[in-house]
């Protein structure tokens, strides 16, 4: 479905290399907290999906931030949700009521 953080935040210029290389979208953000760490990788273009963790990126709020510059961007947005029921509701709550939510 697409390739999954193939760098780290730290060699996030890499990304516009594999961009070029593959039509399969590129989605990451996994280790990215604030919409500060997302702002380059918005304006630089090279991804299509992002996918943070609603619980290290600083909570609900934060993350609706995150998704309302994705969107802004025509990036996608995916969350990762894998800690738990109570992580998982607050997961629910930002999809309900973000429009570039993916999966």
């Amino acid at each position: 479905m697409f390739i999954e953080e193939p760098v780290l935040p730290e060699h996030n210029e890499a990304l516009r290399d594999i961009a070029t290389h593959t039509a399969t979208p590129i989605a990451t953000g996994e280790r990215m907290y604030s919409r500060w760490d997302f702002k380059s990788l918005f304006e630089d273009g090279y991804v299509d999906i992002i996918q943070h963790y609603l619980s290290h990126a600083c909570g609900i709020n934060e993350v609706k931030n995150i998704a309302s510059m994705a969107e802004a961007y025509d990036v996608a947005v995916a969350p990762h949700c894998p800690l738990g029921p109570i992580a998982l509701a607050a997961c629910l709550q930002v999809d309900a009521t973000s429009h570039s939510v993916f999966i």
